[in-house]
């Protein structure tokens, strides 16, 4: 018996129903799991009361779950396959280093190598009003793109540098380190899920410089067209979470952005997240 569905949005998601990921999967079930999120871009699974290690081990289910390089702070104390994304002081009262993540629009990693396949987040405490997640799917957005402008780009590659980021700037700076870990890496514009075969925009604002062969005054035009292009509401979902929800999204297609929907200034308004991250392929 196949897994029971419904869409989360027209353009992108899938919440799965009746399913709990603490039990032992077949392979059968994993393939269509798989199957519905290299399509869908998005999977919601509700009511997931799950320890760190039952999020680990159903994440193993989908791929390795290396180290990076930009998720060296705030993992967490009994397992570095989890980072924790949260608004909540240290024990000695300073700032979250996450409390301000993902507020760009991003897919994750994409200055790596190899940038990661997807990212499962759990929803630990939520506030009673706001922190959202939104996500777009960029394949729909690419298809909407003029013939025009697909060939003027078509095997055009953009430069990805996390080291000069903006949202970087807002936190505590990184080390030299840390920053020599992530150089500027070459991407296409335009992405080929390696499952799928669809092309989608593989650029977006912060993180990419300029695109290859042009000046920064010149490439940006474009990108913000394109990154603007993915971000369409008519393209994207937005989350409201529960407690106990698990979110699984294919990084290959889709982007994310966690607007500062909430007063963080309230220190009951607490928002934790746990999440594990999936390595991926070379970008083609």
């Amino acid at each position: 018996m196949g897994l029971k569905t419904r869409p989360l949005s027209w353009p992108i998601g899938e919440e799965i129903l009746d399913f709990d990921i603490r039990d032992d999967h077949s392979a059968e079930t994993i393939a269509e799991l798989r199957d519905k999120l290299c399509n869908r871009g998005v999977l919601l699974f509700r009511n997931q009361d799950i320890t760190i290690q039952e999020h680990i081990k159903f994440t193993s289910y989908f791929g390795d779950q290396p180290f990076f390089p930009a998720l060296q702070r705030n993992l967490h104390p009994e397992d570095r396959r989890i980072w924790i994304v949260t608004n909540i002081r240290n024990d000695d009262g300073s700032e979250s280093y996450t409390r301000n993540t993902g507020r760009i629009w991003h897919s994750d990693q994409s200055f790596m190598p190899e940038p990661c396949m997807g990212s499962l987040l759990h929803c630990k405490e939520m506030p009673p009003v706001g922190g959202d997640t939104l996500f777009a799917n960029a394949c729909v957005a690419y298809d909407q793109l003029s013939n025009g402008m697909k060939k003027l780009l078509e095997g055009k590659r953009a430069i990805h540098d996390l080291n000069q980021a903006s949202v970087y700037k807002e936190r505590p700076p990184r080390t030299a380190e840390e920053e020599a870990q992530t150089p500027a890496r070459s991407q296409p514009i335009f992405r080929t899920h390696p499952e799928t075969g669809r092309k989608l925009i593989f650029v977006h604002p912060d993180v990419v410089t300029h695109i290859e062969g042009m000046t920064k005054e010149e490439s940006r035009p474009i990108l913000d067209y394109l990154a603007a292009q993915v971000s369409k509401v008519e393209n994207t979902y937005r989350h409201q979470w529960q407690v106990n929800d698990l979110l699984f999204w294919d990084n290959r297609c889709v982007q994310h952005y966690a607007p500062l929907d909430y007063d963080q200034s309230d220190r009951s308004n607490r928002r934790l997240m746990y999440r594990t991250t999936i390595a991926g392929t070379a970008a083609y």
